[in-house]
């Protein structure tokens, strides 16, 4: 999922939490990973848990800024 560029054929275009929001899935059977911002990993994980998704079903790598 892209969010800033324009998306490619094959490729969904915005921010997670939107599309999560459009879903309609089991989400307490579901597993994630996400992979961005500390911001959107947390935002992302509260939606997901708030869905039903257990959090020990959650994995998720922060991308940091390095100088």
């Amino acid at each position: 999922m892209l969010s800033k560029e324009i998306p490619k054929p094959g490729f969904i275009g915005g921010y997670v939490q939107d599309f999560i929001k459009k879903l309609s899935i089991d989400f307490n059977n579901s597993m994630a990973y996400l992979c961005g911002s500390s911001n959107m990993i947390n935002d992302v994980k509260a939606l997901l848990e708030f869905k039903g998704t257990p959090i020990d079903n959650i994995y998720s790598d922060a991308f940091v800024t390095s100088n």
